[in-house]
């Protein structure tokens, strides 16, 4: 089995996860689905044999494919992608992209775009308040590539600036939104910005103890 199967199958149960939020928090049962981060399309294999119309778009073109041969509907490229396809979509799974982006309110705007009006938004990002269930130090959480790092609220208040009301969603983070017409601004209190520091220090006297 080569490193792309295993990657495939690895990975496939994500798309039942994504299934069971779009069956308990949405209407959907029908309509279109693109996958922003798609990586091998494992998660729309899923979502395709459950009877969505699925469009997936990654840079990684030996991802792609390896997922192009299973027959899944795939592309090389970014939002530029989405935006030429010729329908708006249902739902949009934006995989671990957020925290990369020098301008992530332009790209949460452009994905507003894409959506239809009553359309959903799914965020699969690193959880700032989740990192002692994964890393085993701080240093293993922070890196380069990434420009910013979330918490369920502080997520929930960037999206909601920007047309999206929260839904449903956890601290791992993965976390669902609906494209709405009233946006709700919101401020993230200093005691809020305090705790989460005190997080970050209990996280890393625990690893250093642990080590």
């Amino acid at each position: 089995m080569d490193y792309f199967e295993q990657t495939y199958i690895k990975k496939i149960d994500r798309g039942k996860i994504i299934l069971n939020f779009i069956n308990k928090y949405t209407p959907l049962k029908t309509g279109l689905i693109f996958d922003f981060g798609t990586g091998t399309g494992e998660t729309l294999k899923t979502l395709k044999d459950a009877g969505f119309e699925i469009f997936g778009v990654d840079i990684n073109e030996d991802f792609l494919n390896y997922g192009i041969k299973k027959g899944l509907n795939l592309k090389k490229g970014s939002i530029n992608e989405l935006k030429n396809y010729p329908k708006k979509a249902n739902f949009i799974r934006a995989s671990h992209i957020l925290e990369h982006l020098h301008d992530p309110d332009n790209y949460l705007k452009d994905l507003g775009e894409i959506l239809e009006e009553d359309g959903y938004l799914m965020v699969l990002i690193s959880g700032l308040m989740n990192i002692q269930y994964h890393e085993e130090n701080l240093l293993s959480f922070f890196i380069i590539e990434h420009l910013y790092y979330f918490t369920l609220q502080t997520l929930t208040k960037i999206l909601a600036d920007n047309g999206f009301r929260f839904v449903n969603g956890n601290e791992e983070i993965i976390a669902l939104f609906q494209k709405s017409t009233q946006k709700a601004y919101s401020k993230i209190s200093k005691d809020f910005i305090d705790n989460i520091l005190i997080y970050l220090r209990i996280v890393d006297i625990h690893s250093l103890l642990m080590h």
